[in-house]
C-alpha cells in the first residue's frame, strides 16, 4: 500500500541538519584550537566526547523524525515536533537548572574566596548543573 506524499515525513528537517552541522563545525574549531595550543590529549578527548554526543543526538533526531510516536521527549524537542507536555517538561527542567545555577555560583564564589582550586570548583559546578538538568528532565517526564 503506497502512502501519499503528505503522509510521508522527511528524515531530516532543515533546522535539525543545520544544527548538527554547526555543532560539528564547532567541534572541529575546538579541536583545532586545542591542537594549536599543543594540548593533544585534550583535543582527542574533546573530539571523541563531542563526536559521541553528536552521534547520539543525530540518532535521537532521526528516530524522532522517522517514528514520532515512539520518539522520546528529547528527540521531539530537538526536532521541533514537541507538544505542550514536552515543552512544559523542558521549561521545568531548565527552571530547576537555573535556580541551581544561582545557588551553585554563589557557593563557587565563596569556595574560591576561601582558597579552593578554581578549576575544581568550575568543573564541579558544571557537573552539578548537568546532573540537575538531566535529573529534573527525567523526574518531570516520569511525573507527567
Amino acid at each position: 500500500m503506497s502512502t501519499s506524499r503528505d503522509e510521508r515525513r522527511p528524515r531530516w528537517s532543515f533546522t535539525t541538519l543545520i544544527a548538527l552541522v554547526c555543532a560539528a563545525v564547532g567541534l572541529a574549531v575546538v579541536w583545532a584550537i586545542l591542537t594549536a595550543a599543543d594540548e593533544h590529549d585534550a583535543a582527542s578527548g574533546a573530539l571523541l566526547g563531542g563526536g559521541i554526543a553528536l552521534a547520539f543526538l543525530g540518532g535521537a533526531a532521526l528516530r524522532a523524525r522517522r517514528r514520532p510516536d515512539t520518539g522520546g521527549t528529547t528527540g521531539r524537542t530537538m526536532t521541533g515536533t514537541a507538544d505542550e507536555r514536552d515543552k512544559a517538561i523542558l521549561r521545568g527542567a531548565l527552571m530547576w537548572t537555573g535556580v541551581t545555577a544561582l545557588v551553585a555560583t554563589t557557593a563557587a564564589g565563596v569556595a574560591i574566596t576561601l582558597g579552593v582550586d578554581s578549576v575544581a570548583v568550575i568543573a564541579s559546578t558544571q557537573i552539578l548543573l548537568l546532573a540537575v538538568l538531566v535529573g529534573a528532565f527525567v523526574v518531570l517526564s516520569r511525573r507527567s
